[in-house]
């Protein structure tokens, strides 16, 4: 097992306590996403992610990611529009 150092937010030191709390079964998903403000189907991706990687996988990676839809390639404007309507 390697050590990681992780700078959390204190929002995100929050949530990693409620998570523990989720799975030591003193709090449901319900209340949690209450007490957050969210919705119990984030709560439950967020406590999904938990279990798999830790409160590692709570911490914002800070990297911006692109839309699926977002053109992979620059598209060049010739300079010319044409019309649809007659």
């Amino acid at each position: 097992m390697t050590l990681a150092l992780l700078s959390m937010s204190q929002q995100e030191i929050d949530r990693a306590e409620w998570m523990l709390r989720i799975r030591e079964r003193r709090a449901t998903q319900a209340q949690v996403a209450e007490r957050l403000g969210l919705s119990v189907r984030q709560v439950e991706r967020m406590y999904r992610a938990y279990k798999a990687g830790g409160v590692a996988a709570l911490v914002s990676m800070g990297v911006p990611r692109r839309s699926r839809t977002e053109l992979r390639t620059p598209v060049r404007f010739s300079g010319r529009v044409r019309s649809n309507s007659r």
